[in-house]
């Protein structure tokens, strides 16, 4: 299977339909809040409770991003 590079022009194109689609602003709000996830290691609970380690990172970063 060859695999087709896009073009920057293309690349463009599809960055704006997917900011279309996922209603995104203009631009990035300058927030103050700095998130820090060098040493994250996910909650060896919630590892256990949502059954795996994809979903218990899923879970931090839903608390740390939608207040």
């Amino acid at each position: 299977m060859a695999v087709e590079l896009c073009t920057p022009a293309e690349i463009e194109d599809h960055l704006k339909t997917l900011k279309i689609l996922l209603g995104l602003p203009d631009t990035v709000p300058n927030g103050s809040q700095l998130y820090n996830f060098t040493h994250f290691v996910p909650d060896p609970d919630k590892v256990e409770d949502f059954g795996g380690e994809d979903c218990a990172v899923n879970h931090a970063l839903e608390i740390a991003f939608c207040p």
